[in-house]
């Protein structure tokens, strides 16, 4: 099945990407735009300018954003990219203090600590609704991580959103990315010879894509009847094209390769389903363009005013790209960004990963830590119904400064007591460094201020330590109960 849809998805990647179709000036825009993703060695320059609605933003009048990005980068080995940017921004004339520096090294992804305080300094600008409470957390958080350079952030998959690969425990490593490149091109020339996307201009060092809402339409109406009338051709090419895509890769599902010969036979068996797919929205075009055209008209009149234009060129040994485009809709702007970006050869040296890190995660504790300081959990109400334990606990945790937080658990039910998963309440009720659970007699063990220590009994079930609501009246806890018919409600009350 994962084979499968790796391939799926290079298939459709392949198909989306072949925007430049045929024709002189597009057969340039793709060598151009090759030619470029051959430097492997390079520094990078971006300038964008991004307009947000007022709608967006709440603001009286529409924001402005400027983003300059400035850095390096060094792709010689695909499998151990490295990337190195300083990011500064400006919106509505307030900008960043410093520059948020942001890393790929040995494939994993670094951003400066900075990030946070600027986010905290920015949060009226970003719509972040935080209380006295949560910005005085945000600042301890910023107060703890002084020793602390950068923060590690999820990995490739996480990040591109490509879930399914990161839980899968699949890894893809490059063999060598410049044939996949040439593959792309001949692919393209093959399967889409003759086919013209006419919205590709030669300049004088370059080209330029130039697209509104009803050229959009025009070409996508264009290019699914030419896929559906050659769909032997552009099926055949495809499978060439993951052949030698698999051929250039390695593939591995945990410590085992990927057989990527089946994974091509299984693309293969699909041949009857793209077939009948591509039909039938061909068919459904179709119907649009005719029977549906005056409802088509209104919705491409509606982003008439929108378009695109996207320009490559050199100049001397610099590539560069300018994109501006602005969505509209009836006239109303709804969003619009103009950008420029240069890349040039320059010897880059990988640095080493930076020493002071802290992942996500260590981040997430030392805040539930903070926010258990200073915003503590007053009361906690759980409710369940006694005949339906499947359906779980609801449980409502209420903190000083009014907020609420949700969740379900899995509970049992012994000599009438309920019981809940035991980190699960403890860690926002009671400090970590407090107490620790055994798993060899079911206890849980708690150190007082006075250095005494004691100890609840619990429960284990499937593995999960399990403790006794009841018994959180021995930390100085309030335990109240209302007794439903089916219907039953605890309160965990924090006394003052």
């Amino acid at each position: 099945m994962i084979k499968r849809k790796i391939s799926l998805f290079l298939a459709v990647f392949m198909l989306i990407s072949m925007l430049a179709g045929c024709n002189v000036n597009e057969i340039g825009y793709m060598n151009l735009s090759a030619e470029m993703n051959k430097l492997t060695q390079i520094e990078i320059k971006n300038s964008t300018q991004i307009e947000i609605p007022k709608e967006i933003t709440g603001k009286d009048v529409n924001s402005k954003l400027d983003i300059d990005i400035q850095g390096e980068a060094n792709i010689d080995d695909f499998n151990k990219a490295y990337l190195n940017l300083n990011i500064k921004f400006e919106l509505d004339g307030k900008g960043n203090t410093s520059p948020i520096k942001f890393m790929m090294i040995d494939n994993k992804f670094y951003v400066s600590k900075n990030i946070l305080s600027e986010m905290l300094k920015f949060r009226d600008d970003l719509n972040l609704e935080l209380d006295e409470t949560e910005v005085l957390i945000a600042e301890k958080l910023v107060e703890e991580l002084k020793d602390v350079e950068y923060i590690v952030l999820p990995n490739q998959y996480g990040i591109s959103g490509m879930e399914e690969l990161k839980n899968s425990n699949i890894s893809v490593t490059y063999k060598d990315n410049k044939a996949i490149i040439e593959s792309a091109k001949k692919y393209l020339t093959n399967a889409f010879k003759g086919f013209e996307s006419k919205f590709i201009k030669k300049t004088g060092n370059g080209y330029i894509m130039e697209l509104n809402a009803k050229d959009v339409w025009s070409f996508v109406s264009r290019l699914v009847k030419y896929i559906s009338e050659n769909k032997e051709l552009i099926f055949d090419e495809t499978i060439k094209y993951l052949e030698t895509v698999y051929a250039n890769m390695e593939i591995k599902e945990g410590a085992e390769a990927v057989d990527t010969k089946s994974a091509i036979e299984e693309f293969k068996a699909l041949k009857e389903d793209f077939y009948k797919g591509i039909d039938e929205i061909y068919k459904s075009i179709e119907t649009m363009e005719t029977e549906d055209k005056e409802e088509l008209d209104k919705i491409i009149n509606m982003f008439g005013q929108s378009y695109l234009k996207n320009e490559i060129y050199k100049e001397g040994n610099t590539y560069g790209q300018k994109i501006d485009a602005k969505i509209i809709v009836e006239g109303i702007l709804s969003g619009s960004i103009k950008s420029k970006t240069t890349i040039s050869p320059k010897a880059v040296k990988n640095a080493l990963a930076p020493n002071k890190a802290i992942t996500t995660e260590e981040i997430d504790e030392l805040n539930k830590k903070l926010e258990n300081k200073y915003n503590p959990v007053k009361i906690i109400e759980i409710s369940w119904y006694r005949d339906y334990p499947e359906d779980g606990a609801d449980i409502d945790i209420y903190r000083a400064n009014g907020n609420a937080d949700y969740t379900n658990q899995p509970y049992v039910m012994k000599d009438g007591r309920i019981y809940l998963p035991f980190e699960d309440i403890f860690e926002v009720l009671v400090e970590k460094n407090q107490w620790y659970w055994s798993a060899e007699n079911n206890r849980a063990y708690f150190l007082l201020s006075d250095g005494q220590e004691f100890y609840m009994e619990g429960l284990t079930i499937n593995g999960e330590a399990m403790i006794r609501v009841k018994d959180f009246e021995q930390l100085g806890f309030t335990v109240e109960y209302i007794q439903g018919e089916d219907f039953s409600l605890a309160r965990i009350i924090k006394n003052k």
